[in-house]
């Protein structure tokens, strides 16, 4: 719990610190084109195609694995990873080409140049992301998972102290963006040359590329790694989508300023998230155990515990916000932004609705209940951006982007409640 407790502290840390210091220093402009830039970039956290998350599983799954097969494996990921980089350096370059043009209308060409350079950065920067998930995946297959999470979050903590204080020191987001780019590559490049290593002596490891039995049986293998990273990558898609579309179109169409706000809206009714995701990993294992011994009884009494406090501090945070939102305003955002209470309010029920969805999420995550619900997520996440453009079209209110969410979330809400009385319903457990 500790590894995954670091990483929500330096989660909970990013969202506090950024909209704190970014808002103060660069104003609510600046944040929301900082905001607006970030939620394009993230979607090249996909570079690979979920091939870094496919091949942690995939080296545990064989447990007769040994180092030098585990490497050349790694190898055949690392080299596809870089044929398809060559690509996503043409799709980064081609939208920045559109991010420079599209904001060439409204400011001066330096500063739509300006604009598009921090989005390549924050794009590099994302798209560098996967060669750290392999390092983190050679990690778990030596049995040290919780080293791989430290040095991952250790990463983005670094990160996270530059783009902070380039903020402090008066600088402006290119500058932060440039410093994310250039430790995320000093970090993307200590963990190509230190993955080998990790797994083997160099001198064996020049040795294994003999193997012609090892190299063709590593390919086959490389087909199946490609093959279950196109199924997380739609799941990541799906989720990027819903967290990311909101900013983007509210950004496209109300103005980067009021993607700031409704950003900082988001962040603060989603405050009991990081710390509930922190208890739900630890209890995984109490509820595997539970699934597996097959007390249905036992679990649904943990679950109901579990669900009605994260939703009661869920609503109590919401609470709060909304009667202290103008100390909020003063404190947390340098009096240089002003919260809507109106998409607060909707956002902190919405994420009532979310939170009460993930604990039973990872109940049947911890039985291996998750294929229906993940294509539930793709279809309600769709259908919501689908109605999100025109209802901000045509009433240039960023209210209804929030009343789609609070509906999106409690329908998959009611999705996972079947799905989890299903389940308890069920009398066999496959």
């Amino acid at each position: 719990m500790s590894a995954h407790g670091y990483g929500q502290l330096v989660t909970i840390l990013s969202t506090m610190f950024i909209p704190s210091v970014a808002v103060a220093k660069w104003g609510a402009e600046g944040y929301g084109y900082w905001v607006t830039l970030s939620a394009l970039a993230q979607f090249f956290l996909m570079a690979d195609f979920g091939a870094a998350t496919a091949l942690s599983n995939q080296l545990c799954l064989k447990t007769a694995r040994t180092a030098e097969e585990a490497w050349i494996l790694v190898r055949n990921v690392l080299r596809d990873f870089i044929l398809k980089a060559l690509s996503t350096v043409v799709i980064i370059v081609a939208i920045s080409l559109f991010v420079w043009s599209y904001y060439a209308h409204e400011r001066a060409p330096e500063q739509a140049m300006q604009l598009a350079v921090v989005f390549v950065s924050l794009a590099i920067s994302a798209a560098l992301q996967p060669l750290i998930g392999i390092y983190c995946a050679v990690w778990r297959f030596i049995g040290k998972n919780a080293a791989g999470i430290f040095v991952s979050n250790t990463v983005r903590s670094i990160e996270l102290m530059g783009i902070v204080g380039c903020a402090l020191m008066g600088r402006g987001i290119l500058t932060a963006a440039v410093t994310a780019l250039a430790l995320r590559f000093i970090a993307a490049s200590v963990a190509i040359i230190h993955t080998p290593r990790l797994l083997l002596r160099g001198s064996v490891a020049r040795k294994t590329g003999r193997s012609k039995k090892r190299n063709k049986n590593a390919n086959v293998e490389l087909v199946s790694v490609k093959q279950a990273g196109h199924g997380f990558m739609l799941i990541s898609l799906s989720q990027q989508l819903a967290l990311h579309a909101p900013v983007l179109l509210i950004s496209a169409i109300l103005g980067p300023t009021s993607a700031a706000v409704f950003a900082a809206c988001r962040t603060i009714s989603r405050l009991p998230v990081q710390p509930l995701t922190v208890v739900l990993a630890s209890l995984n294992p109490e509820f595997t155990d539970l699934v597996a011994s097959r007390q249905l009884a036992q679990l649904a009494k943990i679950v109901r515990r579990v669900l009605v406090a994260a939703i009661a501090v869920s609503l109590m945070v919401g609470v709060a916000a909304v009667f202290y939102a103008n100390v909020l305003e003063r404190v947390w955002l340098a009096g240089k932004l002003n919260l809507d209470l109106s998409v607060l309010i909707a956002l902190c029920i919405a994420a009532s609705f979310y939170i009460g969805g993930q604990v039973l999420n990872q109940t049947l995550t911890a039985a291996n209940r998750t294929r229906n619900q993940s294509r539930q997520f793709i279809v309600v996440t769709t259908l919501m951006i689908v109605l999100m453009l025109p209802l901000l079209i045509f009433t240039n209110q960023m209210l209804w982007v929030a009343v789609l969410l609070l509906i999106s979330e409690s329908l998959m809400a009611v999705l996972l409640i079947r799905r989890y009385s299903i389940f308890l319903s069920s009398q066999y457990i496959t």
